[in-house]
């Protein structure tokens, strides 16, 4: 050996491929924790129809502790240029065995769209909140003869993430549920777009956390300085945080119930 080298301790293959594994884990487990922070996000299945009717029925599980917020949907409308009207509709448990009938369902909401074209997105604003648990869907156009209709793709998938679970169903003729009939399975086409209130909550409380503690060390700058005006300013903005601090607290045990 010459002197001065460095020497280059060896490793046992066995170790070498601990070490490959242990650093995959890291960053599997960052990937993940970056997604369970997630305060909004999207679900997407399919834009990659080869069939079509009035309606399609999903089951939805939501698993964050609090639920979710479904802020708006983009689907599938065949017909581009045409204007109709499109509903979503709800029910606890599951879509399968009840799509015949209207019972125990709620409509979440009608709404207007121009069909940007059969597997383009047409953004559909439907809103409404979903606490934790399992769900049945029916989204489609509404009316005994449609000017949109929705497109979907033969088969039956699962599509998951983080937040939420989508388990495919079957596609509805007008009118949906009475009189209409149903076809599966049949692919929902369509993107779920969603905001989770628990993390946002959390978010919101460590930021204010952040805003008291700024604001104490502020008020402890204007004591040393001795100027009253200064620390009674200060004495203002502490209480102001403390109070906005308490009022995120409030919320997010509302939205992580």
């Amino acid at each position: 050996m010459q002197q001065g080298s460095a020497i280059t301790p060896r490793r046992a293959p066995w170790m070498l491929g601990l070490l490959a594994a242990l650093a995959l884990a890291g960053l599997v487990f960052a990937g993940v924790h970056a997604q369970a922070k997630r305060a909004s996000g999207s679900l997407t299945t399919l834009f990659d129809s080869n069939n079509g009717n009035a309606g399609v029925s999903f089951d939805l599980a939501v698993l964050p502790r609090g639920g979710v917020d479904v802020k708006r949907f983009d689907l599938n409308l065949e017909n581009a240029g045409d204007t109709g009207p499109v509903q979503v509709w709800t029910r606890p448990g599951t879509a399968v065995g009840f799509e015949g009938d209207s019972s125990g369902w709620t409509l979440r909401g009608t709404v207007q769209v121009t069909s940007q074209g059969t597997d383009n997105r047409t953004p559909v604003p439907i809103s409404f909140h979903l606490e934790r648990g399992n769900y049945g869907f029916v989204v489609g156009a509404s009316g005994p003869d449609p000017d949109v209709g929705t497109e979907y793709t033969n088969g039956s998938d699962t599509f998951e993430n983080d937040v939420l679970r989508l388990t495919t169903g079957v596609g509805f003729s007008t009118p949906l549920f009475e009189g209409g009939t149903t076809s599966g399975g049949r692919i929902f086409n369509g993107t779920i777009y969603y905001r989770v209130p628990c993390v946002s909550a959390k978010k919101k409380v460590k930021k204010a956390k952040k805003a008291v503690k700024k604001a104490k060390q502020k008020l402890a700058n204007a004591v040393d300085s001795g100027d009253a005006e200064a620390i009674a300013k200060a004495e203002q903005k502490l209480e102001n945080k403390q109070k906005n601090l308490k009022q995120a607290k409030r919320k997010k045990k509302k939205a992580c119930r």
